[in-house]
């Protein structure tokens, strides 16, 4: 039903543009700024000179409490991988924010040895099994990278710290800011910050 109104609304060229663009995230990190105690400026500064110069980091257009992080979309191919990691949508998301893969998001990896190179994929309908080898179901490629940890460490041994891929090259390149400046800023999507500038809440206010 819903393709059937898209159908009626955009063009074909539209249409098949939309298409392809809902699986990805956008290309943007959005960050709020403490800004009680520190100025956007600065921040800008300070992120800079953590994750270099290959990310454009900007103050945002409209919102001066607002930092955005501008990534880049990537061709991905699995042409010289030696096999398919699948795992759910919420790792999923994470990798495409600039995460390695850590074994709890795993779902699905075949007999590899630690070294290898692998391509991940997420499993859109849910329905790989935990442990299995060589799943067929409907998924996206969304990285590549090389294998940390093999099957015996994640099913039998139940490894569940440190890296089980890591991450060479992403659908998404954006960097990782977990844990970054966490007294200077906080990811939050861009409609909800837009929400909170809306509502405009004061001390005292109860929605």
């Amino acid at each position: 039903l819903v393709l059937d109104y898209l159908k009626t609304t955009f063009s074909d060229k539209q249409l098949s543009e939309t298409l392809c663009s809902l699986p990805l995230p956008p290309k943007w990190t959005t960050i709020r700024v403490n800004s009680l105690h520190f100025k956007t400026a600065d921040v800008i500064s300070n992120l800079k000179e953590l994750i270099g110069s290959q990310f454009d980091v900007t103050e945002h257009p409209k919102l001066s409490d607002v930092v955005v992080v501008s990534g880049r979309r990537a061709v991905l191919s699995d042409v010289g991988c030696l096999g398919r990691v699948i795992v759910d949508q919420k790792c999923g998301k994470a990798l495409l924010r600039g995460a390695d893969l850590f074994s709890p998001g795993i779902k699905g990896l075949p007999h590899l040895q630690a070294g290898s190179k692998v391509s991940v994929h997420v499993d859109i309908a849910q329905k790989c099994k935990r442990g299995e080898k060589n799943f067929d179901g409907s998924t996206v490629h969304i990285a590549n990278g090389v294998l940390k940890m093999t099957r015996f460490d994640i099913f039998k041994k139940m490894v569940t710290s440190g890296i089980a891929v890591e991450i060479t090259e992403r659908k998404i390149e954006l960097p990782s800011l977990n844990g970054v400046l966490e007294d200077q800023i906080f990811l939050q999507n861009l409609p909800s910050i837009v929400t909170s500038h809306v509502l405009n809440r004061s001390q005292g206010i109860i929605f």
